[in-house]
């Protein structure tokens, strides 16, 4: 576009997004790009997203990732809303190798901004930044890796939304934090790593038929909201991820090549997720997770196997389950008594005390 040094692009698009039996994500829409580079392998974008965005969920999904458990709330955030940011996006690689790097640093920051001036109903500001220098070491590689990020609400966008009733700005689940995973704090699974709310199928908390115990819940207690989760073992909870509004994660990794396809690699992962307005409960969750991997050259790319050790830490967590009414309508009910969650507790010796620990992560490609 006028320059060998610059580019337009334009889109038009439709997606469908589903998460079975949790959410499907419509969105319509198109956007414009205009990118110049300016130096050797540094793009600079401005980007332009307009588009007109549905969730269709139950009222969990609701109630768990955006924080609003009534009826009405939960109503409009059903309706088709504009999803409009205007995105600034600068980024540079250089490295030797865009596959397995050994030299040289990538870079990348990301600016969104959406308000009612890029008219947009989900108003927010957002900034993510990240920087990987590699080191070469001989035969071997050291790997550095920074990776921030931070998001707030915009005034007016719970009116726009048709939202009342909280004390804090929605933001859609797209802007928020996570933290966790293959290519994340690799202690822990996908998400897992930061604010969450537990949920549990109501009849676990029930006395069981082969038990004389005392201490269990009953339908009623349930359903006011009294009875206590703690009967229950961790692992009968299922963690929901929130998503936090601040981020900040740190990595170092050593690779270690033998042979001619062959190679392992030690690192140390670290990740704070920020909790703000989100609740008591829903504090900032920070972890350091150290573990160990095998990478095999295939002619695909690095087969990665990586294997992360979990602090055995004990949370307090929101529990959410569910009771039917007189009518036979089912309604979501948060207890009262948060549940000391540790999803590595159980009857075990000192090596299941270990392995209970572990998070297994294979992917294709490096982490970094």
């Amino acid at each position: 576009l006028l320059s060998t040094r610059n580019a337009l692009g334009l889109s038009v698009f439709s997606n469908r997004r589903s998460v079975p039996n949790i959410v499907i994500d419509r969105a319509t829409g198109a956007s414009a790009t205009f990118t110049r580079t300016i130096r050797r392998d540094i793009p600079l974008s401005a980007t332009y997203r307009y588009e007109r965005a549905r969730i269709d969920a139950g009222q969990l999904y609701f109630c768990v990732n955006f924080g609003y458990c009534r009826f009405e709330t939960i109503a409009a955030l059903q309706q088709a809303h504009t999803f409009a940011p205007l995105v600034l996006t600068a980024r540079a690689d250089r490295t030797d190798d865009p596959l397995e790097p050994t030299t040289g640093y990538t870079a990348r920051i990301d600016a969104e901004h959406a308000s009612a001036a890029t008219a947009s109903d989900w108003r927010f500001n957002r900034l993510e930044a990240e920087l990987t220098p590699y080191l070469k070491l001989g035969t071997r590689v050291l790997v550095v890796r920074v990776h921030g990020g931070r998001v707030a609400g915009v005034a007016g966008s719970n009116d726009a939304l048709g939202v009342s009733g909280g004390s804090s700005i929605v933001l859609h689940p797209r802007t928020r934090f996570y933290s966790g995973g293959a290519r994340s704090v690799r202690g822990y699974a996908e998400g897992q790593l930061g604010p969450r709310v537990l949920t549990i199928d109501p009849r676990k908390l029930l006395k069981p038929a082969d038990t004389t115990a005392a201490g269990f819940c009953t339908p009623a207690s349930i359903a006011d909201a009294t009875c206590d989760p703690n009967v229950a073992p961790s692992a009968d909870f299922v963690p929901r991820p929130v998503g936090g509004n601040s981020l900040l994660e740190g990595t170092i990794e050593y690779r270690i090549p033998f042979g001619k396809s062959m190679g392992a690699a030690v690192f140390v992962d670290a990740g704070r997720i920020g909790a703000n307005n989100l609740g008591t409960l829903l504090k900032a969750r920070s972890a350091i997770t150290p573990g160990v991997g095998f990478r095999y050259r295939s002619p695909i790319g690095p087969v990665r196997i990586d294997l992360g050790l979990r602090p055995n830490i004990t949370e307090d967590l929101p529990v959410m389950t569910q009771v039917s009414d007189s009518a036979g309508h089912l309604r979501l009910v948060e207890l009262n008594t948060p549940k000391h969650y540790n999803p590595t507790a159980g009857p075990h010796g000192f090596l299941g005390g270990i392995t209970s620990r572990m998070q297994l992560h294979i992917y294709i490609g490096e982490a970094y």
